[in-house]
């Protein structure tokens, strides 16, 4: 299994504090850089660069 532990942080967007979304940020303690090609191909919406 490629992630063995994590940590999900919830906050509210601190550019509009009255939003009614959170953010969810997940904190990783593995290396997932070969794997974001193919969650960018299968969750659209993002733009992956290798090397910016």
């Amino acid at each position: 299994m490629l992630l063995k532990d994590y940590r999900k942080e919830f906050v509210r967007p601190e550019c509009r504090p009255e939003a009614e979304s959170v953010h969810c940020i997940a904190h990783l303690n593995q290396d997932i850089t070969e794997v974001i090609p193919y969650l960018n191909a299968v969750l659209g919406g993002f733009q992956y660069l290798k090397d910016p």
